[in-house]
């Protein structure tokens, strides 16, 4: 094999495989997240709130649900995990029980109906409108 084609090879090679992936991680550049909603319990010691994380124009608007201590920020574990919602409405019933109000035609995905914080354990209700 001459050393032109060679050449040829290793650059096409670089470009389609080594290239992309080193730009995968300034794709996260592009990514927004933002929390858009926190409300507290009755009691004062927790707190629902949803964070939005938009990829931009080749992405998906994902809408997270957390509930953790008052003021806490804990986004390792999400309740809830929404596509194509336009507004998700947590509201508390009691100190225990969060109801989350979302779009019928999103895309739901359940992480779990209940969680726990402090010791307590807080049920997740889903309605849809």
């Amino acid at each position: 094999m001459d050393k032109s084609k060679l050449t040829g090879i290793l650059i096409g090679f670089a470009l389609c495989c080594v290239f992309p992936l080193l730009l995968l991680p300034a794709i996260d550049l592009f990514v927004q997240v933002r929390e858009v909603r926190r409300v507290t319990s009755p009691d004062g010691l927790k707190d629902a709130y949803v964070v939005e994380t938009d990829r931009g124009a080749v992405g998906v608007l994902v809408q997270s649900v957390y509930v953790s201590t008052r003021d806490g920020d804990d986004r390792s574990n999400p309740v809830l995990v929404v596509s194509r919602a336009k507004v998700i409405r947590p509201k508390w019933l009691t100190s225990n029980l969060v109801e989350l109000t979302i779009d019928a035609d999103a895309g739901v995905r359940l992480r779990k109906s209940s969680t726990t914080v402090n010791g307590e354990t807080v049920t997740c209700r889903i309605t849809f409108r």
